[in-house]
């Protein structure tokens, strides 16, 4: 091989390897990103969700009064969010723990 040669091959294997380094780095970073998209998006079904209930029972006392499909959906978006109170179906407590602002 020539002295040139031998240049332009380890260039390749440099710009090769800066190129892994990046996907690396990337790949990094998308995972670090990607659970508080996630959290922000369950604070936004969670606002929506305090919110719809609330017009069916505002004072959040009776949580077997409102749609079963609401009180579905409100309780596994407070679970996945981790308030201590709301462990199984929807009830009085998870609805005051979770939905604050709506239920006061």
């Amino acid at each position: 091989m020539k002295k040139g040669e031998t240049l332009a091959v380890n260039n390749l294997v440099l710009i090769i390897l800066a190129v892994v380094v990046l996907v690396a780095v990337l790949l990094v970073i998308v995972k670090m990103i990607t659970p508080g998209t996630q959290n922000i998006d369950l604070q936004r079904q969670k606002e929506q969700l305090c919110s719809i209930y609330s017009f069916s029972d505002p004072g959040c006392n009776e949580p077997d009064m409102v749609d079963d499909t609401l009180a579905v959906n409100l309780s596994a978006v407070c679970q996945k969010l981790d308030f201590d109170n709301c462990t199984g179906s929807l009830t009085t407590a998870c609805l005051k723990q979770c939905c604050t602002v709506q239920c006061g």
